[in-house]
């Protein structure tokens, strides 16, 4: 296990419904955040890193757009997911020790 992790934050937005995309019901904008952790060797990212451990998002193809996930997609729905924030954590023995658990 690696000793550091990538630690990316996204927001996305969906445009959801009841029902089947043909006939869709009660339409809601849901947005949501969530952090998604990948292990990484620091050498990798440490010319993009300043000083607190935050990453250049410039580095990164992040940003994206969905279609209906209710369906086919016939609703024209969609939303978008952003990536907000990246950074470098050091895992902690106690993330560690959970790997072998």
């Amino acid at each position: 296990m690696p000793k550091f992790r990538l630690e990316l934050t996204y927001e996305e937005s969906l445009v959801e419904h009841d029902g089947y995309c043909s006939d869709p019901g009660e339409i809601t904008n849901r947005i949501k955040t969530y952090v998604e952790n990948q292990p990484i060797n620091r050498s990798l990212y440490k010319p993009y890193l300043s000083d607190d451990g935050s990453v250049d998002l410039v580095y990164f193809d992040h940003d994206r757009t969905t279609g209906c996930k209710n369906g086919s997609g016939y609703c024209g729905g969609s939303g978008y997911i952003k990536l907000l924030r990246a950074r470098v954590c050091k895992n902690t023995m106690h993330e560690l020790a959970a790997e072998f658990e």
